[in-house]
């Protein structure tokens, strides 16, 4: 009876935190993220589940990356970004998705964790691997989210 309350439980958790129409809520609702290195809904700091509901009711390109290692999640129209590394992208660690370009965005995360300050890069050209080997250019912003703690 316990599981089939706790299943129950985490479902309308789910649903409350990845509320939306879009494919990216769905596919979060669907997940079961006690087996992610995120850990179990129920122990999401608030601050994680208020910008993330931000993030899936933008309509702008919205990635966020979350936690020491930076774990990705990401909306609708972030979605394309990723290429055929989606949906395997969403909430591993940045470095494992973009390992191609790790030793240009790696000292740019560290810096925003470190200082609690945002980046800013124009016409950042960057080789991804999204479908396939290629150059595209970015316009790459960092910003801290306050949370209730730092895990530096």
């Amino acid at each position: 009876m316990k599981d089939k309350n706790h299943n129950r439980n985490a479902s309308s958790l789910a649903a409350q935190i990845f509320a939306g129409e879009g494919e990216m809520a769905e596919l979060m609702r669907a997940r079961d993220w006690s087996e992610s290195e995120l850990g179990p809904l129920e122990c999401w700091p608030e601050s994680l589940k208020s910008t993330l509901s931000i993030c899936l009711n933008s309509r702008f390109p919205f990635a966020l990356y979350w936690g020491p290692d930076f774990n990705l999640l990401y909306n609708d129209a972030w979605r394309p970004i990723p290429g055929d590394k989606h949906p395997q992208s969403l909430g591993r660690k940045a470095r494992e998705v973009w390992p191609e370009i790790w030793d240009t965005i790696g000292p740019m995360f560290q810096s925003v964790r470190e200082t609690g300050k945002g980046v800013w890069s124009e016409d950042s050209l960057l080789p991804m691997h999204r479908f396939g080997s290629g150059r595209v250019l970015f316009q790459l912003q960092r910003q801290p989210s306050q949370r209730e703690r730092w895990d530096r």
